[in-house]
């Protein structure tokens, strides 16, 4: 499983409520804004273009498509009786099979929590406010003003990110909370100490049972 689809579920796992498609496409530029401040590089491959609600790529549609598809998050379609759009709501239940995202590396985590935190009491207003307001789509914005209108499809450069990142004390600190409180997932060695023991211990209830048997 790629990047893009680890950090996809981690973040219809993870947020406190649905997430819109729209809002999620999001979520990953500003994980992918932030990330990239850090470490130079984006950690998914996906291409961001300038579109009438901010940043979005085909990509996380298909990839999306893609994991609903083979049973790893549910999608709620609410289509307008009069428009005739729909809109797409993303969530995980008991059923899904959402294992993957914990493939990430704490870095990875902490900066997707550090998301989460600053996003999990806003809607997609404030969301997208706060997409404006990166360089990267505040420049394309300026151009805008000085030129002859809206950009659409114009490519977002995330290179235009000054220095690192500046974050809240207490939002860092709650996503680092939240990535410590989850259970960690053991070795194979230890998940084969663990069977073995249990074999072990249930030695006699086996022995007797297959007695019964005969």
């Amino acid at each position: 499983m790629d990047n893009t689809k680890r950090l996809i579920l981690y973040f219809v796992k993870y947020f406190p409520r649905m997430l819109y498609r729209t809002e999620l496409v999001k979520l990953i530029y500003l994980f992918e804004y932030y990330y990239y401040q850090a470490h130079k590089r984006q950690f998914t491959s996906v291409t961001f273009k300038r579109d009438k609600n901010g940043p979005y790529t085909v990509e996380i549609q298909k990839a999306l498509a893609e994991i609903e598809e083979d049973g790893r998050v549910k999608c709620v379609t609410k289509r307008n009786f009069w428009s005739g759009n729909a809109t797409y709501r993303y969530y995980v239940d008991a059923n899904s099979r959402v294992d993957n995202p914990e493939a990430m590396l704490d870095d990875e985590k902490i900066t997707a929590d550090y998301i989460i935190e600053l996003t999990r009491g806003l809607r997609l207003k404030q969301i997208l406010r706060m997409v404006y307001d990166t360089p990267p789509m505040s420049n394309i914005l300026s151009d805008e003003r000085s030129s002859v209108g809206e950009q659409i499809g114009r490519y977002i450069n995330m290179n235009d990110v000054p220095g690192s990142y500046k974050t809240t004390r207490k939002c860092l600190l709650a996503a680092k909370a939240r990535v410590l409180a989850r259970p960690q997932k053991g070795t194979d060695e230890e998940y084969s100490r663990i069977l073995a023991n249990k074999y072990a211990e249930y030695k006699d209830l086996r022995r007797r049972a297959t007695a019964c048997l005969k």
